[in-house]
């Protein structure tokens, strides 16, 4: 799996992996995540306990972004990018149409 940490903390992976350096990346972050928390509003009425489930492989809204960029940058193919970031092809191209 990519390390995206690493990614995200240094300016020349950035720009080569998503075509923006850490600045503008870090400019487009807030729009990316008020746009995902619009298109994905918390529940108000669950039926079951917080905590359930598959734990996600990509937690953080910046890792969110990374891979959308990523994708767009490089365009993988999808089994590409599910052996990049460590899941199945049929969940990248998941994420890719929900984020």
């Amino acid at each position: 799996m990519l390390d995206i940490t690493r990614a995200l903390n240094n300016d020349r992976l950035m720009r080569a992996m998503t075509g923006l350096n850490r600045t503008a990346f870090e400019q487009l972050l807030p729009s990316f995540s008020a746009a995902y928390k619009e298109a994905h509003p918390v529940s108000k009425t669950r039926k079951r306990a917080v905590g359930g489930g598959r734990k996600p492989t990509l937690k953080r809204l910046p890792e969110k972004l990374f891979f959308v960029l990523f994708y767009f940058k490089c365009y993988p193919t999808f089994d590409l990018a599910g052996l990049l970031f460590d899941v199945d092809r049929s969940q990248s191209n998941r994420w890719l149409h929900k984020l």
